[in-house]
């Protein structure tokens, strides 16, 4: 136990240390103050949460910010950072971090599946005790081929729960509705999407629902009707539930911008995610995967074909902003404990 005190307090002696010029600035420019908390504390937590934090905040006055620990609580000060960046940081600070490429199902897979959960719903008394809010129609017009209309009546809604708040991803060709290739399973209200989590958590939802179906929203609304989020059909493939490509077998992720000033994030494969990801593709050719990063599905796109050397591109209509942050929470790796910010002050110039 001395042992560790002493290693301890070497780390932290170094930590502040090397953290001299941060301080200096903050103390001439001002900054935010951040105090957080752990709930594990062990002999390589410091280490451990140093690397990931000090990574997630590289790009902050470059680099140079002072961080220092104390028991299961951390203090943070970012030189040159006030009022408009508080919410940014909270997210890159709070953020677990969890990044994994996954395989997908096609709706046409699994549509007959949530017709049962629709049915068993409209069967349980959680429904009959609601009443239907009548919501407004979009004037996209693939969100107008894919919702229903605003003439939906609670007689509709008690026969139909499911598909009334969830509106499958149906395209119209001709005189009738085709399902949307791909993962997109439906569109849903932003404000109704609590409701949807709640109806597929039901446990008789849940026992008519594949065991290797994992049902996840979107990280953004619809570009063109940005009322609106996508439910993605994620493919379970392992025991465990893991992703089969996860963010350890990124070496690196960058952001660039393409000849259309569109951001993009490229990631670099370590010679395992090479491996792995050459195997993937593969298998995948001709159907879409998804990038998932804290259980919010950045990008879909479809594999044309084996990628064999170890690159990907990640794009989804990034502004610089967001696309420097995912690439840090990527290159930072997954928080070994949760962190939970207790106060940010902001710091003005003196």
């Amino acid at each position: 136990m001395k042992t560790f005190a002493i290693l301890y307090s070497a780390l932290v002696f170094s930590i502040l240390a090397a953290s001299c010029q941060p301080a200096k600035n903050f103390e001439k420019h001002g900054g935010l103050e951040i105090k957080a908390s752990f709930t594990f504390f062990s002999q390589d937590t410091p280490d451990e949460m140093l690397n990931v934090i000090k990574k997630r905040l590289s790009h902050f006055n470059k680099g140079k910010v002072d961080i220092s620990f104390k028991n299961n609580t951390v203090s943070i000060r970012i030189p040159g950072l006030y009022e408009n960046e508080e919410h940014r940081v909270r997210v890159l600070l709070e953020s677990p971090g969890a990044f994994g490429i996954w395989e997908t199902f096609e709706l046409s897979e699994i549509y007959p599946f949530l017709e049962d959960a629709n049915r068993i719903l409209a069967s349980l008394p959680i429904i009959q005790n609601e009443t239907y809010v009548v919501k407004s129609t979009p004037e996209d017009e693939l969100m107008e081929n894919a919702l229903p209309d605003s003439t939906i009546t609670d007689a509709y809604f008690k026969k139909h729960p499911l598909f009334t708040y969830l509106s499958i991803a149906y395209r119209k060709n001709m005189d009738k509705q085709e399902f949307i290739e791909g993962p997109v399973v439906g569109y849903s209200l932003v404000k109704d999407t609590a409701r949807i989590n709640k109806y597929l958590s039901i446990e008789e939802v849940k026992a008519v629902l594949p065991r290797n179906l994992k049902l996840i929203w979107s990280a953004n609304p619809v570009p063109t009707e940005s009322s609106y989020m996508e439910l993605i059909a994620i493919k379970l493939t392992s025991m465990d539930g893991k992703a089969p490509m996860d963010g350890q077998m990124i070496s690196n992720a960058r952001v660039s911008k393409t000849n259309e000033e569109i951001y993009v994030i490229n990631m670099e494969m370590t010679d395992e995610g090479s491996r792995s990801w050459k195997a993937f593709t593969h298998y995948n050719t001709g159907r879409a995967i998804a990038f998932v990063i804290d259980e919010k599905v950045y990008s879909y796109p479809w594999v044309m074909h084996e990628i064999s050397e170890g690159k990907s591109q990640l794009n989804a209509g990034f502004d610089q902003v967001t696309a420097s942050d995912l690439c840090s929470l990527i290159n930072s790796g997954v928080l070994p404990y949760p962190l939970k910010i207790a106060e940010i002050q902001v710091i003005h110039k003196p």
